[in-house]
């Protein structure tokens, strides 16, 4: 009899002991839920927020998209064409600006060789020689024909001194 319940003590105490075994296995099990279901719990909210998030971003793009201008659209042509004829108007005047520092004082020494020729009747000398009343002219013609004059239309045939 002492064996028997020797036995059946042994069993209890082996009964027992998996009973704390397990008691202690469901104990960390149930840490690992709860655990888990914090993280769950972050995780959701932080889902949430990064929806939310790029629900505001989509939005905000959806609007700087409305405000720009779309490729074909007229108001896009009537820009880039404002652009250009500035852009034009701006090459026009520097081409212009140009011309007139290269060209701009022969230019007006041919205009002012012409004003004062049309207007003066030459004498002629002894010589056959050309002579206007003003000596002023007469130097000034003389000077005209030292010089040659890139892209004059006058000749030093046309002044003879």
């Amino acid at each position: 009899m002492a064996r028997q319940e020797a036995d059946e003590m042994s069993e209890r105490v082996h009964q027992k002991s998996q009973l704390q075994e397990a008691q202690h296995r469901a104990s960390a099990m149930s840490r690992e839920v709860q655990v888990l279901r914090h993280s769950l719990e972050a995780t959701k909210l932080q889902l949430q927020q990064l929806q939310e998030t790029l629900a505001a971003r989509e939005n905000a793009h959806r609007e700087e998209l409305s405000t720009r201008y779309k490729l074909n659209s007229p108001d896009l042509q009537q820009i880039i064409q404002e652009k250009v004829k500035n852009a034009e108007r701006s090459f026009q005047a520097e081409q212009t600006k140009q011309q007139e520092r290269s060209v701009g004082p022969q230019l007006k020494l041919c205009h002012f060789n012409i004003h004062f020729t049309s207007f003066k009747k030459p004498h002629f000398n002894l010589c056959g020689h050309s002579i206007f009343e003003n000596p002023c002219i007469d130097l000034f013609l003389l000077v005209l024909k030292c010089i040659a004059i890139p892209g004059s239309d006058i000749s030093t045939a046309d002044i003879s001194v």
